[in-house]
């Protein structure tokens, strides 16, 4: 997804318009991972207020996650075809007015539910944010601006398990969905006035077929991974689901191999540097969120920690990333980035495990 902005007569003539377009869309950006971060946070509260069990509050996150990679492709789509502003500005606007809905929750499934329409939103941000940013910088700068960029998702992933622990010990849960009204407003206004329309393709169509097909797939093959257990891996509900993914995802291929304007251009993966890429970011952070999701109910439940000290603790990653970021992004521009990835991962992948003696810090 690429869109020419510097054809704009929107783009501004001052030498910093691509840092204020930079930190419009961080500021729109910040609330999908700090609303993520709080809510992980305060699960354990969320489940002991609602009297239900952690199968279901799991839920909560989740459901959360699926609609966004659901509907991810989707959104990227739309943004080619009548510009990622208005995606990205529809995105805060309903991020806004469902984020209230959650906070104003008087059931565990009508959070859920409404958390299932956050998703929608957050999908919008997070399809079109880094599109707009790559496109407002030229190529030799574009490792400096997503460094920056990162700092958003990092400070947000940082504060949100303090902030989350602090509200939920002084206040209660449902305020953590309510701070996200007024970033979201600064953000839709500020971002209505810096970014740049920018240009769109006419003649393009929504290729429904692969979008309704991509829809069935991942969400058969999240469910499946999500409810197995609690199925049965070989039951007949669980093989039934995964039976739909697999048909589903092989007819998605199929569609997209023959769709003139397809949802996903297959040929990409023919890169194996792209598809190694890929491959490596979708491992990444399957091992990252499931350290996020557990870290609360472990040191909640079993270490027996406030919810104020879980929220330190579970920040502490977060604020690192939010110092090498950047530094790592600049380095990369000059010296390629595949020894930073790597180096990345072997840090991630053996990073010390925590001692077994409840009460330890």
């Amino acid at each position: 997804m690429t869109v020419n902005y510097t054809s704009s007569p929107a783009v501004p003539e001052k030498l910093d318009a691509k840092w204020r377009i930079l930190a419009a869309v961080m500021l729109g950006t910040f609330m999908a991972p700090l609303d993520g971060s709080i809510v992980n946070t305060v699960l354990p509260d969320i489940t002991r207020y609602f009297r239900t069990e952690i199968s279901i509050a799991q839920w909560v996150p989740t459901i959360y996650l699926l609609t966004i990679s659901c509907l991810i492709l989707l959104y990227g789509r739309l943004g080619d075809m009548v510009g990622y502003k208005r995606i990205f500005l529809y995105g805060l606007a309903a991020f806004v007015v469902s984020s209230i809905l959650c906070g104003s929750s008087q059931s565990i499934w009508m959070l859920i539910a409404f958390r299932a329409v956050q998703g929608l939103a957050a999908g919008m941000l997070m399809a079109v944010g880094l599109a707009i940013v790559t496109a407002a910088f030229p190529p030799q700068e574009r490792g400096k601006a997503i460094g920056v960029y990162a700092i958003s998702i990092s400070v947000a992933l940082g504060l949100g398990p303090t902030i989350g622990g602090v509200i939920a010990e002084d206040l209660s849960w449902h305020y953590v969905f309510f701070i996200n009204a007024p970033i979201g407003v600064a953000a839709l206004l500020w971002g209505a006035r810096v970014i740049p329309k920018g240009s769109t393709r006419p003649g393009q169509h929504l290729d429904f077929a692969g979008a309704s097909l991509a829809l069935v797939f991942l969400a058969s093959f999240l469910l499946y991974a999500n409810q197995g257990e609690t199925w049965g891996w070989t039951s007949p509900k669980a093989l039934i689901v995964l039976f739909i993914g697999v048909v589903s995802g092989i007819a998605f291929v199929w569609t997209e191999k023959r769709s003139a304007q397809p949802m996903l251009n297959l040929s990409l993966f023919r890169s194996r540097r792209f598809s190694f890429a890929s491959m490596s970011a979708l491992l990444s952070f399957i091992s990252l969120y499931a350290v996020v999701f557990l870290t609360p109910f472990y040191l909640v439940f079993a270490r027996h920690y406030s919810i104020v000290k879980a929220g330190l603790i579970m920040g502490a990653a977060p604020i690192a990333t939010l110092f090498f970021a950047p530094v790592s992004g600049a380095l990369s521009d000059r010296f390629g980035t595949r020894a930073f990835a790597v180096s990345g991962m072997c840090v991630a992948a053996f990073g010390p495990v925590p001692d077994e003696q409840p009460g330890s810090f």
